[in-house]
């Protein structure tokens, strides 16, 4: 009975609509020469003719497809970037600038592809709204569901997990997971994200480490929690720079700005993107890590770094009187130094700062008056109708209708603290008390 049970929530598991898919591209020797979106397609025709073997066998290629050729290529995009590019046109003339780096980025990336892709994959994607399954971890829908018809329970419970932390409201997906877990009587503390940011187990380890009060032992995980946040949201904001179908023919300069704009609108998401790690979405992150290594340094004697980190802390939060008092008090343990911000948290900073002005400048001035006639507006009432840049085609890979520019800096709790008139900054600095 039990069985039949989950036999039906498995079947019943919102799994993406497969009516469009069919049967393409038949199992062959020369898979290899298949991109993602073919390779997944193939698994999803398992799922369909109950062949679930050949649903886990292609899903599972299309994952790794995807993930080896997508750091390939932000790895070129990320170094072609880097590059200093000798000048081509010989007057220089400003209007040419910015045309001539592009044309060489684009040289640099299809020499650097050219030299680690397959030259016989095949690179066309047919449809991008199949690659949203991808980004939204739908594919670990499939792979909960064949993983459990090929008795693969804890594969099943982990790919189960890894899903519902991207879609937490899905019901039936909890079910299933409770099932798996019983069934294996797993602990629930070795379930695996699969897709879980590299940066957060270090991020992880230095919290354990901190709530065990090893601070010395802590400081060069944190730092290289830090450093890898940079590099995973790096690699997130060159993965944005994709093909974007506008769904109409605009002109040159308007074509250029709108994908311009898309590219950006993904780019200031990626930060929402990796502070939703382990399905929790943490405005917190990046600025508690100035505020963990904060206190670690002083209590490691290393005043200057203390410094630094709480004056980042406040560059990226705004006013906040607890910390206010903490640079005060390294100050005066410094002989009244200044500090400055650390140097790769204010690039940070100034570079969201711009980007976000450019976008509310966009998203104020781009709104133009219409006259729109139509069994709403029989009057032809005037309407505010969106410019190129808030153009939004459903066939894109991101739904950017919905997205939301992140403010990670702003949710911030201040902890009360008592002080003591002028005296208060003689006192070891009052901290936050994080929870392990």
């Amino acid at each position: 009975m039990l069985y039949h049970l989950i036999s039906a929530l498995l079947i019943l598991s919102n799994l993406p609509d497969t009516s469009q898919y069919g049967t393409l591209y038949p199992s062959s020797p020369n898979r290899e020469y298949l991109n993602y979106e073919q390779l997944y397609r193939i698994g999803v025709d398992g799922y369909l003719e109950n062949n679930f073997q050949d649903c886990v066998k292609y899903i599972e290629e299309a994952l790794r497809e995807y993930k080896d050729y997508n750091r390939i290529v932000n790895s070129c995009r990320l170094g072609c970037k880097q590059k200093d590019y000798p000048a081509i046109v010989p007057n220089q003339d400003p209007y040419f600038k910015h045309y001539e780096a592009l044309i060489q980025e684009t040289l640099c990336l299809m020499n650097c592809k050219r030299g680690k892709v397959n030259p016989n994959r095949i690179e066309q994607i047919e449809d991008y709204k199949l690659v949203k399954d991808f980004e939204t971890l739908k594919t670990y829908d499939y792979l909960q569901l064949c993983y459990f018809q090929t008795e693969e329970p804890t594969k099943a419970a982990h790919a189960a997990y890894t899903n519902l932390l991207a879609n937490p409201d899905h019901v039936i997906m909890k079910e299933n997971l409770n099932y798996f877990v019983t069934l294996t009587e797993m602990d629930r503390n070795d379930l695996v994200d699969l897709e879980q940011p590299e940066f957060y187990k270090s991020y992880l380890t230095a919290r354990q480490l901190y709530s065990n009060d090893k601070y010395r032992e802590m400081i060069p995980h944190m730092e290289k929690a830090l450093e890898i946040y940079f590099q995973e949201e790096n690699i997130c904001r060159v993965h944005c720079e994709k093909p974007f179908d506008m769904g109409w023919f605009p002109d040159f300069v308007s074509s250029v700005s709108n994908h311009f704009v898309f590219c950006l609108k993904c780019k200031l998401n990626c930060a929402t993107t990796l502070h939703t790690a382990s399905g929790i979405m943490d405005e917190e992150l990046v600025y508690s890590m100035f505020d963990y290594l904060q206190f670690a340094y002083f209590k490691v004697e290393n005043f200057e770094q203390a410094l630094s980190n709480a004056l980042t802390f406040i560059r990226l939060r705004g006013k906040d009187r607890v910390m206010e008092n903490n640079v005060n008090y390294y100050r005066a343990l410094l002989d009244g130094a200044d500090g400055e911000i650390r140097k790769d948290a204010l690039q940070y900073i100034e570079r969201e700062e711009d980007e976000l002005a450019l976008l509310n400048f966009i998203e104020e001035k781009f709104n133009f008056p219409s006259r729109v006639e139509d069994e709403e507006n029989p009057a032809g009432q005037t309407a505010q109708v969106e410019a190129v840049f808030n153009h939004n085609d459903e066939n894109t890979v991101d739904n950017n209708a919905d997205i939301a520019i992140p403010s990670p800096y702003l949710a911030y709790e201040e902890a009360a603290v008592e002080t003591k008139g002028d005296n208060a900054m003689l006192s070891p600095p009052p901290v936050v008390t994080f929870q392990p």
